[in-house]
């Protein structure tokens, strides 16, 4: 795939040729081919053997993709780089990303695709027991992804306990071994790992839940408008026709009650627009 300032380029100069009719340009449309990023977090969005992007978020973005007839390439980095890239470059996206009122400005946005239930979980037993921030923040370590928002959110509200881990993967190994005691994850992704790891569901225990995110994808603040506009559109077309949730169904995990609950607040047409919120 050519960069995509090389597609646009490469038009913008046939355009000027004094020899081409100005009206044949109307037919030439400026193309705006992204690069899409996403961190592996399955089965939401993993890579098969064959080094392929699969995953039913994945599958979401082809959808609006395709439907918005846009030229993309889908591939996974670690979180924190995929993060700082799409800020960085023009061209580029991002997803799933949690909207947040500190994010807020910094991209432009298409979604909901998704949302994070925000909680703490312990080994099942542990005897920890929390039900509120404060009693969190005094709790033992808590492990949190690298550069995720929750790592900014409890860094604003001065948390000091926090062990940095790069995926999912890495949290649940630092909580076997002993070296967490509390992880700060949402419901459907402590589930959908537990479940491919083939580990028993309530192995893990869900203790306070303190904060609802709404997930998206986040484009560079380069992005035009209009594309924002196509593929939102996109995105809602296949939430009021049935094809969101005819993917979603058709994909790893079953829909439990708490998948069923992200799917359902997804398709909910009053949380366009929304963000996140406290408990």
């Amino acid at each position: 795939m050519f960069p995509a300032h090389a597609h646009r380029s490469k038009r913008m100069i046939f355009c000027r040729l004094p020899i081409l009719p100005i009206f044949l340009c109307a037919f030439f449309k400026p193309s705006f081919a992204l690069e899409i990023l996403a961190e592996i977090n399955p089965p939401s969005i993993y890579q098969t053997k064959e080094g392929k992007i699969r995953g039913y978020f994945h599958d979401y973005v082809a959808e609006i993709l395709a439907r918005a007839q846009l030229d993309a390439e889908i591939r996974a980095i670690p979180w924190k780089r995929a993060y700082a890239k799409t800020l960085e470059n023009s061209d580029t996206a991002l997803f799933p990303t949690a909207r947040t009122a500190q994010r807020e400005k910094l991209f432009k946005w298409v979604g909901p695709i998704g949302v994070s239930y925000w909680s703490f979980f312990r080994k099942n037993n542990d005897p920890l027991d929390i039900n509120s921030l404060e009693e969190a923040r005094s709790g033992g370590p808590i492990g949190v992804v690298l550069g995720s928002a929750r790592e900014a959110y409890l860094k604003q509200l001065n948390f000091k306990n926090l062990v940095p881990a790069y995926n999912h993967e890495q949290l649940h190994t630092l909580l076997i071994k002993g070296r967490i005691r509390l992880i700060a994850s949402s419901e459907v992704t402590t589930l959908n790992h537990l479940r491919q790891k083939n580990e028993p569901l309530d192995s893990l225990e869900r203790l306070h839940d303190y904060r609802t995110c709404f997930l998206y994808l986040a484009l560079n603040r380069d992005t035009p408008d209009s594309l924002v506009s196509s593929l939102q559109k996109a995105l809602d077309d296949i939430r009021k026709n049935g094809r969101l949730q005819e993917i979603r169904q058709s994909n790893a995990p079953p829909l439990d009650r708490a998948n069923k609950r992200s799917l359902d607040a997804t398709l909910d047409p009053e949380n366009s627009g929304k963000g996140c919120f406290q408990e």
